[in-house]
């Protein structure tokens, strides 16, 4: 398997409108140029989105999680590309602090 990190793309902020404030985290991406989603959910739709995100294998391990706390930023590892052929690897951070040590020089920028 590929282990080594062409880039980080698809990173989304996932959080519940009303309820998670996710400025600093935008502030910091934005400062960054990273290029991002915020997906805000209202409440009576945050169960339905994050189950089908507890069923994506996370990591290297490929491990699923049993929950999920939101704010979150959910993220791909792009380790192989060649053509039409390609492998990532999804990762999960719960705050900016749990994001790749790397991540700031590798992730797709809005530039």
């Amino acid at each position: 398997m590929a282990t080594d990190t062409i880039r980080y793309h698809e990173v989304r902020i996932y959080a519940e409108d009303g309820v998670d404030d996710i400025t600093a985290i935008e502030e910091l991406f934005d400062t960054n140029n990273v290029e991002y989603q915020s997906m805000v959910f209202s409440s009576d739709a945050v169960d339905a989105c994050k189950e089908p995100l507890l069923t994506w294998p996370f990591g290297d391990e490929g491990v699923q999680m049993d929950s999920m706390d939101w704010p979150c930023i959910i993220y791909k590892d792009r380790r192989y590309e060649n053509s039409e052929m390609f492998l990532d690897v999804c990762h999960f951070a719960q705050t900016s602090d749990d994001l790749q040590s790397d991540f700031f020089d590798k992730v797709e920028t809005t530039e």
